[in-house]
């Protein structure tokens, strides 16, 4: 005899079943609301079309499930709480989606008995606390997988690498997820997007990972990944976004980074990178956004990063760079944001700047540039402290770049004037 929670399993999967249908035929996306504890609802256009026979597959699956929720510390009225749980299945029956949100407990090994699912999603699990069980491997038709804000120990399973139809591995702010990057990812030939952000990581980027051609994100931020970043990455063509910044990277920037044609975000700020920052990158005319920023980058900021006319964001602060700034970088006209603060920059700030109208955020104090900036007053965000500039703008630059610099100083002194003469009078 069927408990009561299997017959309410059951009756769930037949109602997602439908659901999933009605969502392939309309391309609409449902979201399931979980403010005011409001549950799952779907609307059948008649009876007839949510009285799916349940399969003996069904109900293993449903048992599956039914004892991966009890693992998790859930029991199957809690699909009609504020807990957000989302089970998809196909037309069959087949459950291909599971999708959860602040759960607790130990993640089951019977994950790797669900062979059809294709998404499966953890988010917010901060309680959490179990390790990845190996038997994900076994999920051999899945496609996405994510796992954010929780609390898994352990390592990264090796057997990852067998989900050879994987197109996004998502492990993000899991700050207890500790080890090295398994080589055996190198095996997801369908891989897309390849995110790392926040965790406990450490070793070296795997040599196999350069094999990922259709890699297009790939974000290892915030961990103790150490080692030269692998000049293999220059053969990555379909990289769009790179961000390897806040880790132990040391050695130099790889030249045959200026091979990826189509790259737009290159971060590898907060590193101990040392060298020059190679004129290759100026190769990469979709990059948007550079940011080499706290390393110990030395020489000159090279000329060629005024042919980069797609980069809106140049971050080059805290390194030792020295000489002048260039005047090409004023060919940059889509530049929003340039960062130079604290180097050994000396000269003039080229009048060439002037030209970029896009430009709002112009930080450059803790040099040793001289001379007059008055021709950059239209800058609305202007930091040139510890500098030996002077600035004298038209009446309306003036009082604008007075009211967000001076304004503090501007107000003592008109006080003091005030005091002055009323004490006169």
């Amino acid at each position: 005899m069927q408990s009561l929670a299997f017959k309410a399993l059951s009756v769930f999967i037949t109602s997602t079943s439908y659901s999933f249908a009605s969502l392939h035929h309309s391309n609409v996306d449902i979201v399931s609301n979980t403010e005011n504890n409001s549950r799952h609802e779907f609307y059948p256009r008649s009876l007839q079309e949510t009285t799916t026979n349940i399969t003996s597959t069904s109900m293993n699956q449903s048992t599956i499930i039914e004892e991966i929720f009890e693992d998790l510390g859930l029991a199957i009225h809690s699909i009609d709480e504020c807990l957000l749980i989302s089970v998809f299945c196909d037309m069959n029956g087949t459950i291909t989606s599971l999708l959860l949100d602040r759960v607790s407990g130990t993640l089951s090994t019977k994950i790797g008995l669900l062979p059809q699912l294709t998404k499966f999603s953890i988010e917010n699990g901060r309680l959490l606390t179990s390790t990845l069980p190996t038997e994900i491997g076994n999920l051999a038709n899945l496609k996405t997988m994510s796992l954010r804000m929780t609390s898994i120990t352990g390592t990264i399973p090796s057997e990852i690498g067998n989900l050879t139809n994987l197109t996004t591995l998502s492990l993000e702010f899991n700050e207890q997820l500790s080890g090295t990057i398994p080589s055996e990812l190198g095996f997801l030939s369908e891989l897309q997007t390849l995110t790392l952000i926040n965790n406990n990581l450490h070793g070296s980027i795997p040599f196999e990972l350069m094999g990922l051609r259709k890699l297009e994100v790939l974000k290892f931020s915030l961990n103790q990944i150490n080692g030269t970043i692998p000049t293999g990455l220059g053969v990555m063509n379909a990289l769009q976004d790179l961000d390897l910044g806040l880790n132990i990277f040391t050695g130099s920037i790889p030249t045959e980074l200026g091979a990826l044609s189509n790259l737009e975000r290159l971060s590898l700020r907060v590193n101990r990178l040392n060298g020059t920052i190679p004129t290759e990158l100026s190769r990469i005319k979709k990059l948007k956004k550079l940011d080499v920023a706290f390393n110990s980058l030395s020489g000159t900021v090279p000329t060629e990063l005024g042919e980069m006319i797609h980069l809106e964001n140049l971050f080059l602060e805290e390194n030792s760079l020295t000489g002048m700034i260039p005047s090409e970088l004023g060919l940059l006209e889509n530049l929003t944001s340039l960062v130079i603060e604290h180097n050994e920059l000396t000269g003039f700030v080229p009048t060439e700047l002037e030209d970029l109208e896009r430009l709002i955020v112009f930080i450059f104090n803790n040099n040793s540039l001289t001379g007059d900036i008055s021709h950059l007053c239209s800058v609305g965000s202007l930091d040139f402290d510890r500098t030996e500039l002077s600035i004298c703008c038209s009446l309306v630059c003036r009082a604008n770049y007075v009211i967000i610099t001076w304004g503090p100083t501007v107000m003592v002194f008109l006080a003091f004037i005030a005091y002055i003469l009323w004490w006169i009078s």
